[in-house]
């Protein structure tokens, strides 16, 4: 199934590299592991993300090669669903291990479908979000007041779904809320530092900022969250890393790799100056990056 349109592959796309640096945990020795933030819609990134991401793999000699996609594949971003078909086609590679998360927007898409009754509030929120532009492209446009008939609302929902397709909507069914990997847990959002563990609620996965984002010393927890959901410049805090770089406005989507007690960050952009992140607030988590590189077509 071809889902890359020709005109991105014209598409001049610039991969940058950070320096490594001390991670706040460690993985097996054996393990080569990527985390990749949130994509919004952005195809053209993505592509050019697991490209640089393979090449990277190809030239390892671990044994245990995964990726961990932090959710928010949807929205704001003109191609949600080509995005949806790529990452459910996956790489294709046996020796690859890919995990897919779910974000808040791709929650939104998923209740969306499988709605018994319809619930006019959650949905314009969603819709706030990015979610009707996203039904537009889809060719399934809202029409206001569907949720006042049953039967209007059935109507919508099985054209959206056949827009989606038999593949995507179980790629998004089978999106989960969280996944650990050594010493690391890949989460959408966050996680409650308030809260044990196994009483979080799903929500706080999928939406929560504070008190996670500013929590100082001591970190409840025996692991390091890396998470996305939240725009800025990658940041490697002692409990948590973020790798959200917020694609669908800066043209700069971001993957973390770590390696044993190391990490560091990738990033492909259309823009070659994007490593200094011209459109997100200055912080004082300030990586240095290597001069950018033109990816082939």
């Amino acid at each position: 199934m071809k889902v890359i349109p020709e005109a991105f592959m014209d598409t001049p796309v610039y991969f940058f590299v950070s320096e490594w640096q001390d991670s706040p945990r460690t993985i097996p020795s054996d393990t080569i592991l990527f985390a990749v933030g949130d994509i919004h819609g952005r195809l053209d990134l993505l592509v050019k993300m697991q490209q640089a991401i393979k090449q990277l793999m190809v030239q390892s000699e671990s044994l245990v090669k995964t990726i961990v996609y932090l959710g928010d594949y949807i929205d704001r971003g003109r191609d949600s669903l080509a995005v949806l078909q790529q990452l459910a086609q996956g790489l294709g590679q046996s020796d690859i291990s890919e995990h897919h998360l779910l974000g808040n927007h791709d929650y939104g898409l998923l209740q969306t479908i499988q709605m018994i009754e319809p619930d006019s509030d959650f949905l314009q929120i969603w819709f706030e979000y990015g979610g009707r532009a996203t039904l537009e492209r889809l060719g399934t446009p809202w029409r206001e007041g569907c949720t006042r008939k049953l039967a209007e609302f059935r109507a919508f929902q099985k054209q959206l779904i056949a827009a989606l397709g038999s593949k995507v909507i179980r790629f998004l069914e089978q999106l989960t809320y969280y996944h650990q990997i050594g010493e690391y847990l890949f989460v959408h959002a966050g996680i409650d530092p308030n809260i044990p563990f196994e009483q979080q609620d799903f929500a706080d996965f999928l939406l929560i900022r504070e008190p996670f984002l500013s929590w100082p010393d001591p970190w409840p927890y025996p692991f390091c969250v890396v998470h996305g959901h939240t725009p800025a410049r990658p940041t490697v805090l002692a409990h948590r890393i973020g790798v959200d770089t917020g694609a669908f406005y800066t043209s700069a989507l971001t993957a973390a790799q770590f390696d044993r007690h190391r990490v560091r960050f990738l990033m492909v952009s259309t823009y070659s100056d994007a490593h200094r992140f011209p459109s997100l607030p200055a912080n004082r988590w300030l990586n240095t990056y290597g001069s950018p590189q033109l990816l082939n077509p």
